[in-house]
């Protein structure tokens, strides 16, 4: 009973863990905001200003805090960056601190059952990938018929004290489109499916080699 607890936590943390994997490695590649502005035409919105300098300063002030070109925006937009700053710092304790969580039940599950643990290994890692699949699925159909809708809950759920609505003029819509959101969020769930089936296919080779 313990080790099958311990096999459903670590299927739950590997589950954050891919979500948490992948939005740090989309939500920061500087190259696709390059390539996102182009697309949009977000340069020509702000012929006077070194966008990619500005992006990529906004980008690290989000992860590691710094300074940035605060002229462009008022003080509403500026708040939300600091918002969404909060939250980033959030998201990065609890996704290192899942990590230590991680290894933690590994070695439990090691200690509950040492001769069968490459087994139970593959057995979670299978039913990780799994898990991963299913709950991608099922966000992507949601937001294939209403994204916007997801998006808006999302940000209920992580600004619940509001301040992220903002008109289609203000500088910090002309430079983050809602267009490029949906971009991110296709290139995370990408990445997402790509984890999952990369842990089913581990799963099944190391259940093979253990049979």
């Amino acid at each position: 009973m313990k080790k099958k607890i311990v096999i459903v936590l670590l299927i739950l943390c590997m589950l954050d863990i891919v979500y948490l994997t992948s939005f740090k490695v989309n939500a920061f590649d500087f190259d696709f905001y390059s390539s996102e502005f182009s697309k949009y035409n977000v340069y020509s919105d702000f012929p006077s200003k070194d966008i990619d300098k500005v992006n990529n300063e906004i980008l690290d002030y989000l992860r590691y805090d710094g300074e940035y070109d605060k002229e462009l925006f008022n003080s509403e937009e500026i708040e939300h960056f600091e918002d969404v700053r909060l939250l980033i710092l959030k998201l990065n304790i609890y996704f290192y601190s899942l990590l230590v969580v991680f290894v933690f039940l590994l070695l439990l599950l090691y200690v509950f059952d040492k001769k069968k643990f490459l087994r139970n290994l593959a057995l979670m890692l299978f039913f990780s990938g799994l898990s991963v699949l299913i709950v991608t699925i099922v966000l992507l159909i949601l937001s294939v018929f209403n994204f916007d809708g997801l998006f808006t809950v999302f940000h209920k759920i992580f600004f619940p004290q509001g301040g992220y609505s903002f008109s289609a003029s203000s500088n910090i819509i002309k430079l983050y489109p809602a267009s490029l959101f949906y971009d991110i969020a296709k290139n995370i769930f990408f990445s997402i499916i790509y984890y999952g089936n990369l842990l089913i296919g581990v799963g099944v080779l190391l259940i093979l080699k253990n049979d």
